[in-house]
């Protein structure tokens, strides 16, 4: 349900406006960073999907946002990781949806993205896009989340905030670990670490 609509009876056009989501596993096409963000604005437009220039300007300031202007015209296949991660990000934004579903979004990507990956989603956060994302990073998710969905053999064993979640003690006995929060620079910062 959204908004009290069964998204069965959403057409997928309009839903498509309304949620926009991210998979983990995706084929890399073969076309130009600024072609794949570009397919973020197929919603919006009529058939023969001829962008105005409205859907370009919204184009060229989602790839300005990820900082991969200098990629717009690089073939996706041939960008890093990261860069590639940014630019299906840009497609997101291009689509300009409320909800973001996000599948592991920082899978495959050395410790540098995966935070700059995170810090992108805390902006999209900060600007009113509500973030749904799966992370099996449990550092991560109790950094980055307001709140945290645990779950257990396909059931919710607990859902609040991260704190909440930390102090049930649920992620121990579900990881059959011990997690401690720690504070950095003079408690500015906390980080997660877990042991067995």
């Amino acid at each position: 349900m959204l908004n009290n609509v069964s998204l069965s009876d959403m057409p997928n056009n309009q839903l498509a406006k309304q949620i926009s989501f991210l998979p983990q596993i995706r084929v890399v096409p073969n076309i130009t960073c600024h072609n794949l963000v570009m397919h973020g604005r197929f919603p919006y437009l009529g058939f023969p999907r001829i962008p105005q220039k409205a859907d370009k300007l919204i184009v060229e300031s989602a790839i300005d946002k990820m900082g991969i202007t200098e990629y717009k015209n690089t073939n996706i296949q041939e960008l890093s990781g990261g860069e590639r991660q940014k630019a299906y990000i840009a497609m997101v934004l291009a689509q300009d949806t409320d909800i973001i579903f996000l599948d592991e979004p920082t899978t495959y990507l050395d410790i540098n993205h995966q935070l700059e990956i995170l810090e992108i989603i805390k902006e999209l956060k900060r600007i009113g896009k509500t973030i749904v994302m799966v992370l099996h990073d449990l550092s991560n998710a109790l950094s980055y989340s307001d709140k945290i969905c645990l779950m257990e053999k396909g059931e919710v064993a607990i859902y609040d905030t991260p704190q909440a979640v930390l102090d049930s003690k649920e992620l121990d006995r579900i990881f059959n670990v011990k997690c401690e929060r720690v504070y950095v620079n003079n408690r500015e910062s906390k980080q997660y670490f877990f042991s067995l």
